[in-house]
């Protein structure tokens, strides 16, 4: 089986099934037909008229077999369907909301058949048509843009609050120059309640020394309540507090308040308030940014206050320092590609610049690397970017619609740190690429490097490298099955970090891992094969995913840690996309052959698994370059 799979992971150009050599028939093919003969019978048991059929028939849903297995992939590029409607007059737009459960956009005026469905969708209240309406890229009496049309397919679904969208086109009259825009929109169930225990209870009780019929009776836990559609509004709204009475920096909270598209302007407005153990967190943002090549200035401002009482290890023995500063930051952007329509081109040259303020009114005793100095910090963007999308489906999500991204970004990145003590220059470019073929898969590369300097001197800086491939989607009957490869290498040097920035754990080289080694130098390789199963239990979807890591890390001069360190893991995925408040979640069994400091050789752990990213080729406020991708 592991065989198999990574068989597909490394020869990814086959063109269906049956093309596959034996011994990945035998190993992959075969277990699959098994279990399709069993998922088939009891298919056909939940159709029965008896009890226990009926409770079988309420909680599991099998999926119907695709006559087309690339039904959105044939769309090729999203504006291309709407091309045979070009330069025709707009004259309505008409807008359906339809429910989260039991129903879907190809077929709106269906309905939940399931009393589990029905019931959600009864208590769930509809986002508002003028909502949708607002945050269109196109208006009625004008020309239809395929570009316009597609773009704002795909912003609304990526909201906060909508599932999934389709946009239809119909000829109105007999000579069909005018047409009518039919928007149909899908809801995701947005409110949620969180409820949890301390993470650290099984680790406390074995320190103390205690078993379960002796442990101290307390609340100790966190309650949190989250909407992000209030009243259809489209308007978020979360709250969490830690409930622990015992602990004396009782209590613990945040919360947070978002507004989209204020007064039409697509700008976004959030205020939020954080209070931790030892942390203080408030403030204001406000910013529309380039979600899309129609749009073409862009901008955002930013007020907080930040209170942190951290720990100051150069003291001994170490204290706790307070440290306070107010941060403003403002940034503006302009988009053109030189030509007098912006309307039809998906090509802009991006220039931008944004100016932050960090005014520190308490500050570290002794701060040798000037974390706290008082700092004016500018930088600049002159950029290129050419994005298109496509609709497919199970990249990173379990079958809901994905707009893929291809396209180029190149952007050259100047700045400058006015400091109260030290003054820094900093330079930094960016340069990414990705292609998508229906019979091969999508390939992703991007390279970024920035320095700050000092003294004449490189002060930190970074530089990375990465490559994605993902293979197509390989269908046996309504298994499907995708597998992704990732290959990235960083180099980089932060004095703060005693020049070794970089680290090999979780989502930077091996997952489940958590050492603390650190270096200046990485390399890693992720290997991943997904099979999504045929069958929802409550709307809750599956997949089986397989594994493998691979990571080294080093020093500047190529010395210490170059062992290879390797991670190998099988798991489970699972998340109903339908309900926005429960993330993809995965169960997972790891095996390292390379012991490290803090790494046990074997592990099962939780955790979420969104891993791979997507460049969306944008550019947006201008800033350096992090450690992470």
């Amino acid at each position: 089986m592991v065989f198999a799979i990574l068989y597909l992971s490394i020869f990814p150009w086959f063109s269906s099934i049956d093309s596959l050599p034996e011994q990945v028939k035998d190993t992959i093919i075969e277990p699959i037909k098994n279990q399709e003969e069993i998922l088939s019978k009891v298919d056909q048991y939940t159709h029965k008229s008896n009890i226990l059929s009926r409770i079988l028939s309420g909680f599991l849903t099998f999926e119907k077999k695709e006559i087309n297995s690339n039904n959105l992939s044939q769309e090729k590029f999203t504006f291309q369907p709407y091309e045979d409607f070009k330069d025709k007059l707009i004259s309505k737009i008409s807008i359906q909301v339809i429910s989260p459960f039991g129903v879907n956009v190809l077929e709106p005026d269906s309905s939940a058949k399931k009393w589990v469905q029905k019931a959600g969708n009864f208590f769930h209240i509809n986002t508002q048509k003028i909502i949708i309406k607002n945050i269109l890229l196109f208006h009625e009496n004008e020309k239809l843009n395929p570009l316009s049309i597609s773009e704002s397919e795909r912003y609304i679904r990526q909201t906060e609050y909508i599932y999934d969208t389709k946009i239809y086109i119909k000829p109105i009259g007999l000579s069909q120059d005018s047409v009518e825009v039919l928007i149909v929109v899908q809801d995701l169930w947005t409110i949620g309640a969180e409820i949890g225990m301390n993470n650290n209870f099984e680790e406390l009780t074995k320190a103390l020394g205690l078993t379960p019929t002796n442990i101290p009776v307390s609340l100790n836990g966190n309650l949190g309540l989250i909407d992000n559609n209030f009243l259809g509004l489209g308007t978020k709204f979360r709250v969490n507090a830690k409930l622990n009475p015992s602990d004396p920096i009782y209590p613990n909270w945040d919360g947070e308040l978002k507004i989209n598209n204020i007064y039409k302007t697509f700008f976004q407005g959030r205020i939020y308030y954080i209070t931790q153990p030892y942390v203080q967190n408030y403030g204001l943002v406000i910013e529309r940014d380039f979600f899309s090549p129609l749009i073409h200035w862009a901008g955002g401002l930013t007020l907080n206050r930040v209170q942190d009482d951290r720990r100051v290890v150069q003291l001994m023995p170490s204290i706790r320092q307070n440290i306070t500063f107010l941060q403003q930051d403002v940034w503006i952007g302009l988009g053109t590609n030189f030509k007098k329509d912006n309307k039809f081109n998906e090509n802009q040259f991006i220039f931008s610049a944004s100016a932050q303020n960090l005014f520190f009114t308490s500050k570290l005793p002794l701060d040798t690397f000037l974390i706290t100095q008082n700092r004016l910090t500018i930088f600049g963007s002159l950029g290129y970017s050419f994005r298109r999308f496509f609709k497919d489906n199970y990249f990173f999500g379990l079958g809901r619609t994905e707009d893929i991204p291809v396209g180029t970004v190149i952007a050259f990145v100047p700045g400058y740190v006015f400091g109260e003590v030290k003054n820094r220059p900093y330079l930094g470019f960016k340069i990414g690429k990705a292609w998508y073929n229906f019979s091969k898969g999508y390939f992703s590369g991007s390279l970024q490097s920035g320095s700050f300097f000092q003294d004449n001197k490189v002060f930190n800086y970074l530089v990375s490298l990465d490559f994605i491939y993902i293979t197509k989607l390989y269908r046996f009957h309504n298994w499907k099955i995708r597998s992704f490869a990732w290959l990235k290498f960083a180099s980089g040097e932060d004095l703060t970090f005693n020049n070794r920035p970089l680290d090999i754990n979780n989502f930077n080289g091996i997952r489940g891992f958590n050492s603390s080694l650190r270096g200046s130098k990485r390399i890693a390789l992720n290997l991943e094969t997904n099979i999504h199963l045929p069958f929802n239990l409550l709307g809750f979807r599956f997949a089986g995913v397989l594994f493998a890591d691979f990571a080294w890390l080093g020093d500047s001069n190529f010395s210490n840690y170059n062992q290879l360190f390797q991670g190998y893991g099988i798991g489970l995925r699972i998340r109903n996309e339908h309900i926005l408040f429960l993330p993809l979640w995965q169960i997972q069994f790891g095996w390292y052959p390379e012991v490290a400091p803090g790494v046990i050789p074997s592990s099962i752990s939780e955790h979420n698994p969104e891993y791979y990213k997507f460049n969306n080729f944008g550019l947006s406020r201008p800033n350096q370059f992090n450690y992470q991708y």
